[in-house]
């Protein structure tokens, strides 16, 4: 009987077998998706980085290929990578890229003059500036970590990995050349697909003309840019003079070039500033504007004489801030005495178009037209202003740029700063203020001030570089809010501007043509002390009368006040 009852365990052996074979599978699975898939998709991210490597390579010679014909050129860019399907294993979300233009800056050159038709407009301007923005490609991996962020600036293209930056081109000097090709448009695209990116000439082909030193001093040339110092120093040593050149105040380095003086400026904002004081004498400047996306046309700029039989006809050429002719551009010619033609309308004024060329001509009717003066018919609303004698001239108008010069500080709750008008005079009519930030650097042993915890000094705070430090630093800075309102403008009180959106003025401020000032009074005091590295940032928007707009941002150093 017990022998009916006894276990028969003759399947054991194949159950346990197949537990074993099951936890080996998984185990093997296991170390499939931990190790092998992460190394294949690490493997398809190096492939993928590789192939934007080229890729950007081909939309560089695309930029210079719209740049040198005037003409938009086409490059295919692989934005991201996504990874093939497996079966039984888990693969992350695809890897998306973005490929965007920067916010804009400015290119300055000051103390400049030619003999071409560039002098006409050098020559009505204290600091010729023209805005640019930079083109970034950016993406995170799941698995490769050495991705770099390529950028290309006006002046340098680049790629920036967390320990090291390449620069891959520069066109900036080679000797007495200089070539300044701004970037512009809104330009932002992400994903994983193969975008096709058009470089389109907003100014072109490149124009290239004599330049020289005017009597205020050396060429001084300023460019945005994220690349650093030292990267500059190497990209440019072979440039500077064999006497040496002074890098940033300390210590100089010697080569076979024109450069004189090198002044690097951490900013606050997106870029530094780089500035190169060229050796007195004459150079070949070269200049043009490509744009990706949309926007960023640079419009009419300056008017000058073109050759006709002044007998018969009188003419002009439009050209934009590159120097480049302008077509499409009304503008209205007029003579004191005698009759004009436009070849429809005979008067004493009559409305003419630049062609293609940017020429507008007229046409003298008998001999009693002497001298003819042409001038801007903005919007076609037959307005005439600013007149330009003797047919040669400064073109600006109500949309020329109010650009940004120098800041100071008089009074511990004031902050003037200069306003240079290209065109015609304007009104301030509303201004928005974002922030007002207060840099307060301080000499405190043993007890750095703390930014969320981070230690910071000046300059990695203004740069956004700022990373752990020890407790033994001596100078140490904190980021501060600053005062809430302006109360003041030019002396005069006015609507409180506060930081809560744009505030229309019942009597804003007339800016003159030209370098004017702006001075700002606040509701408290943002002491600069010259001995510290003390800083104010400002950033606002002003709105002038003719609906023309500008986003200003300020930094204000300690010994710059």
């Amino acid at each position: 009987m017990f022998d009916e009852l006894t276990l028969d365990s003759r399947a054991v052996s194949e159950t346990i077998g197949a537990i074993l074979v099951f936890g080996l599978l998984v185990a093997v699975i296991s170390v499939i998706q931990v190790q092998a898939v992460p190394d294949a998709n690490a493997e398809i991210e190096f492939d993928h980085s590789q192939e934007v490597t080229n890729d950007m390579a081909n939309l560089r010679v695309a930029t210079w290929e719209a740049v040198a014909s005037g003409n938009s050129r086409e490059a295919a860019v692989k934005l991201g990578v996504d990874y093939p399907a497996r079966l039984l294993f888990y693969n992350p979300p695809p890897a998306s890229g973005r490929l965007s233009t920067t916010d804009r800056a400015n290119i300055t050159v000051e103390n400049v003059t030619s003999s071409t038709q560039a002098g006409t407009l050098f020559d009505n301007v204290p600091v010729y500036r023209v805005g640019t923005k930079a083109l970034t490609y950016d993406i995170n991996y799941n698995v490769y970590g050495s991705e770099p962020v390529r950028t290309l600036e006006p002046t340098a293209y680049y790629e920036r990995f967390d320990n090291e930056t390449l620069v891959k081109s520069s066109s900036f000097i080679d000797g007495r050349e200089i070539s300044l090709v701004a970037v512009g448009g809104n330009y932002s695209e992400g994903g994983v697909t193969a975008e096709a990116v058009t470089a389109k000439s907003l100014s072109g082909p490149m124009s290239e003309y004599e330049v020289s030193n005017n009597a205020s001093g050396p060429i001084n040339v300023t460019v945005p840019t994220k690349l650093s110092l030292e990267k500059w120093n190497e990209t440019l040593s072979d440039e500077y003079t064999p006497s040496g050149a002074s890098v940033n105040g300390s210590g100089t380095v010697a080569g076979n070039g024109h450069i004189s003086a090198v002044r690097y400026k951490p900013r606050s904002g997106e870029f530094n500033h780089l500035t190169v004081v060229l050796e007195p004498g004459q150079y070949t400047f070269r200049t043009a504007k490509v744009g990706f996306g949309t926007g960023g046309d640079p419009g009419p700029r300056y008017l000058t004489t073109t050759v006709t039989d002044k007998r018969s006809t009188a003419g002009v050429i439009v050209r934009d801030e590159f120097h480049n002719p302008v077509g499409g551009v009304t503008l209205w010619a007029n003579t004191s005495s005698g009759t004009l033609s436009n070849g429809t309308v005979s008067a004493q004024s009559v409305r003419v178009t630049t062609g293609p060329n940017g020429v507008a001509t007229v046409e003298r009717v008998g001999a009693t037209a002497t001298t003819v003066e042409f001038s801007e018919d903005l919007n076609n609303s037959g307005t005439v202003e600013p007149k330009l004698e003797e047919l040669d001239g400064f073109f600006g108008g109500k949309d020329a740029p109010i650009v940004l010069g120098d800041a100071s500080q008089a009074n511990n709750d004031e902050l003037t700063i200069e306003l240079v008008n290209t065109g015609s005079t304007r009104q301030i009519s509303s201004i928005t203020l974002a922030h007002i930030s207060y840099a307060d650097n301080k000499t405190v042993a043993g007890a750095p001030s703390l930014v969320g915890g981070t230690a910071c000094d000046l300059a990695s705070l203004l740069t956004g570089s700022c990373e752990d430090a020890s407790l033994t630093a001596t100078g140490t800075t904190a980021l501060k809010d600053g005062p809430d309102k302006i109360t003041e403008l030019n002396g005069t009180s006015t609507n409180i501007v506060e930081k809560s959106g744009p505030v229309v003025l019942s009597s804003g401020p007339t800016v003159p043509s030209g370098s004017s000032q702006l001075t700002l009074q606040f509701d408290e005091e943002v002491p600069l002390d010259t001995d510290s590295g003390d800083a104010i940032i400002l950033e606002m928007t002003i709105v002038y009368d003719s609906g023309y707009s500008e986003t200003y941002s300020v930094q204000l150093f300690a010994n710059e006040a």
